[in-house]
Order: structure tokens, then sequence, then C-alpha cells
């Protein structure tokens, strides 16, 4: 029972980073594409 625990508790955690590393790759998709964005617009307003 205890090997078992012990696998389950490896396994839930290699779970959690995958979760985390994805949305830690959203949120900074998410802040580039702001950026590029903001960028973008800037320079189109500022040639108007």
């Amino acid at each position: 029972m205890g090997i078992y625990d012990r696998d389950w508790y490896k396994e839930s955690q290699k779970e959690e980073g995958t979760v985390s590393r994805k949305s830690d790759r959203f949120t900074k998709g998410l802040i580039t594409g702001l950026v590029i964005g903001f960028v973008i617009g800037f320079l189109v307003f500022g040639f108007i």
C-alpha cells in the first residue's frame, strides 16, 4: 500500500508540473501577443 501511495504521489506531482508549465507558456504567449499587438497598433497610429 505504501509503495502504491508513493507512485500515485509521484504521478500526481508530474501532472501538476505539466499543468503549471502549460499555464506559464500560455501566460507568456498572452503577454507577448499583447506587447506585439500594442507595438503594431502604436506604429500604425503613429503613421496615421
